[in-house]
């Protein structure tokens, strides 16, 4: 869950923003996995959507209190234990209302609060017992600057485990972690009883999934299922697939969005095509998936919403349109908007750059002013779509992926229609 836009490192990993809505997605994912035949995964407890320091490269902090967690982060990680969730990954968040003990770092010496990963409260007590997760728990990478900068990889080899994590991911020095374990059990610090429980939650999730068998005679052969999986990307059927899911991720919106879809906005009568923008990746990327789909023969629509007349005319289609780019700041862009037949303004997180939100609400008044055809593509977070409601129409596409940019472009020449709903909502 993402319930913070200016979250820097969940967003489009995220299901949404809403508990109940991931909630319900949470759920048809773990069906889905294992109806596939794979384990299920869900991550970052006790919750990282509202965090606004990255772990990757800090240590965030989440100051809400036992309640807010229990009706807002928890939500989803109960569904999904429900639904028998295989993993859970811990986050390495600091959550004082919930864990209050402190450790010393070794970046400065300097007290704080033990992160989720480390703690036996969040990962055994609340995590094992409270909401009674039976599966594996693997850490969070432990290379993460979170971690590795305040406990280095011995001590949090040792903590995790203590604290009740069975798998421990990517510890920056493994051979001195494995070492670091050996000599706590030794010791006496950690049981052999604890590591057995590791092991027997990991050695059932290997066991389920036919890994391997009881007497270890007969496992995956890794290879052929690697072989077997590329050999299923590369089909016609996956082809097919990643387009349907695509299709049905993007998003429209906007005052003028028709209400029958596909709607074509570039038409084969125009000869030039503006895009407009602030990130020049975005914008070459949708150039390229523009261009190719333009030099493609017409295809029919997927879906039934419009007439077979309407989808079999488009199928028809030959183009001889030209995609240009110009820049938000371009001292030449009223220009270029003068010669376009229609313009796509192209954004990528822009709801985090006041200024260009305001220049790009300016551009749009004027291109309606002009009664110039023109759509916003929102290709970063749909964070983008609450700065810019005001474009008479506009699609998220959800990232700059090959697939979800081609479909935009598809969209936009009428080829498919944006099945999509917005998974995010104004705060």
């Amino acid at each position: 869950m993402n319930d913070d836009p200016f979250n820097p490192v969940i967003g489009l990993r995220s299901f949404g923003s809403e508990p109940d809505q991931v909630s319900a997605f949470v759920r048809s994912y773990v069906e889905g996995a294992h109806k596939s035949g794979l384990p299920a995964i869900v991550k970052h407890f006790p919750g990282h959507g509202s965090t606004r320091t990255d772990s990757h490269v800090g240590l965030p902090k989440l100051p809400y209190t036992l309640k807010r967690f229990e009706q807002v982060e928890w939500l989803p990680f109960k569904a999904a234990i429900e639904k028998g969730v295989d993993m859970i990954m811990s986050a390495h968040i600091q959550v004082p209302q919930i864990e209050p003990k402190t450790a010393t770092s070794r970046k400065d010496g300097s007290a704080i609060m033990l992160p989720a990963t480390l703690s036996s409260r969040v990962l055994s007590e609340i995590l094992r017992n409270q909401l009674k997760f039976r599966g594996v728990i693997i850490t969070d990478a432990l290379n993460m600057k979170a971690i590795a900068d305040n406990f280095g990889s011995e001590e949090a080899a040792v903590m995790s485990i203590q604290a009740g994590a069975d798998i421990l991911l990517m510890p920056p020095k493994p051979y001195e972690a494995v070492a670091a374990i050996r000599k706590a059990v030794t010791k006496g610090t950690l049981s052999k009883e604890r590591i057995d429980d590791s092991v027997r939650r990991i050695l059932q999730l290997k066991l389920a999934y036919k890994i391997m068998d009881a007497k270890r005679a007969s496992r995956m052969n890794v290879d052929q299922a690697i072989e077997k999986a590329k050999l299923y990307i590369a089909s016609n059927q996956a082809d097919k697939l990643m387009d349907r899911i695509a299709e049905h991720a993007i998003t429209g919106w906007g005052a003028q969005m028709p209400s029958e879809q596909p709607h074509e906005l570039i038409t084969s009568t125009m000869n030039k095509v503006l895009l407009v923008g602030h990130d020049d990746r975005s914008l070459e990327l949708m150039q390229q998936a523009l261009q190719a789909e333009l030099l493609k023969p017409g295809e029919s629509a997927y879906n039934g919403a419009s007439s077979p007349a309407t989808r079999n005319a488009i199928a028809q289609r030959t183009y001889s349109v030209t995609c240009e780019i110009g820049k938000l700041k371009d001292k030449n862009l009223a220009a270029q908007i003068r010669s376009a037949d229609a313009v796509i303004i192209v954004t990528n997180d822009i709801y985090r750059q006041p200024r260009s939100v305001e220049a790009i609400t300016g551009l749009l008044a004027q291109l309606e002013q002009q009664k110039k055809p023109v759509a916003v593509i929102a290709a970063g977070l749909p964070y983008d779509v609450q700065v810019l409601r005001n474009a008479p129409v506009g699609y998220a596409t959800y990232g700059l992926t090959e697939r979800n940019v081609r479909m935009a472009a598809r969209i936009l020449l009428g080829r498919a229609s944006a099945f999509g709903q917005l998974p995010v909502t104004d705060k």
